[in-house]
C-alpha cells in the first residue's frame, strides 16, 4: 500500500472515487509474494455505504455535544464525510473510472522537486 501511495503522490497511478475517499485500483497494488484470493481483495476494498453513513451520523451527533467550542475544521470535515457518504459511487473496480488528478510537488525551473528550504540551511535553521 505504501508503494501505491508514493506512486499516487508522484502521479504515476490513478485512484477510484468512493464515498470514503479515493481507493487504489487493485491491479496497481504491489502484491508480489502474496497469495491473496480475488474474493478477499474484493471484500477488503468493498465499502459498506450504509455503515459509513451511520458512523458519519454518530460523529455529527457526538460533535454536537461541543457546540461552539468545536473547531471549525472538525465540523467541516465531519459535514464533508457525511455528505460524501450519502453520494452514490460505483465501487466496481472493473467499471469505475480512475482519477489521475494528482497534485504534484512544486518543481524548480530545472525540473527538480522544491523542498521549501533555502540551500545551505539545516532543517533547524542553523
Amino acid at each position: 500500500m505504501i508503494d501505491w501511495i508514493i506512486r499516487r503522490i508522484e502521479g504515476r497511478v490513478p485512484a477510484i472515487d468512493s464515498p470514503i475517499g479515493r481507493l487504489p485500483v487493485v491491479s496497481d497494488l504491489n502484491l508480489d509474494g502474496l497469495d491473496i484470493p480475488q474474493a478477499d481483495l474484493d471484500e477488503l476494498f468493498a465499502v459498506d455505504t450504509a455503515a459509513w453513513q451511520e458512523e458519519a451520523d454518530k460523529t455529527e451527533e457526538f460533535y454536537s455535544v461541543f457546540g461552539d467550542r468545536l473547531p471549525r475544521r472538525c465540523a467541516a470535515s465531519s459535514r464533508h464525510c457525511a455528505t460524501a457518504s450519502r453520494r452514490p459511487a460505483d465501487l466496481s473496480f472493473e467499471t469505475a473510472r480512475p482519477r489521475r488528478d494528482v497534485v504534484a510537488p512544486p518543481r524548480s525551473r530545472r525540473g527538480r522537486a522544491v523542498s521549501g528550504r533555502r540551500p545551505g540551511r539545516s532543517k533547524l535553521g542553523t
